[in-house]
């Protein structure tokens, strides 16, 4: 996807939901559904913007992105028997996803699942983490977008 497509004003605003919902994540352990409706709102606002300039091809794009996120959470929700990862990251990995696209997509999906490996092993070897507490891992999620978007 070319970033230039959506206006750059508005990237900002999806960092900022991005952060806002890591925050909540790590917070509470999980995320409420009512704090999905920002990311909700923006993928629509998307889905509007690239309707008003014609942009379907990357339209098609972003739900290839949208479509091979949800698949990977929704397979390891099943194999895991929801206990790999919460409803909130269910959620929320088709609608973030969706505005990157399906290239930027698997290039976030590898980064955030490098960064959760290195922070969960040093986690498990320094004793500061635990085998049986849940990992906030919408930070992760959006920590591969925000690279992805911005470096690669």
């Amino acid at each position: 996807m070319n970033n230039l497509d959506w206006p750059l004003f508005l990237w900002p605003l999806f960092f900022l939901i991005l952060i806002y919902l890591s925050a909540k994540d790590i917070k509470n352990r999980y995320i409420e559904s009512i704090d999905l409706i920002l990311l909700l709102a923006y993928a629509l606002l998307n889905i509007i913007w690239l309707l008003l300039s014609g942009s379907y091809v990357i339209i098609m794009y972003n739900f290839i992105g949208s479509g091979i996120a949800w698949l990977l959470f929704f397979l390891i929700w099943i194999v895991t028997k929801k206990r790999g990862i919460g409803d909130g990251e269910l959620y929320f990995a088709p609608m973030a996803f969706y505005n990157i696209g399906w290239i930027n997509t698997i290039e976030a999906l590898y980064i955030c699942f490098s960064f959760a490996s290195v922070c969960c092993i040093i986690g498990l070897l320094t004793k500061k983490m635990k085998k049986k507490k849940p990992l906030p891992f919408i930070p992760f999620l959006s920590l591969g977008i925000i690279i992805s978007l911005i470096f690669l």
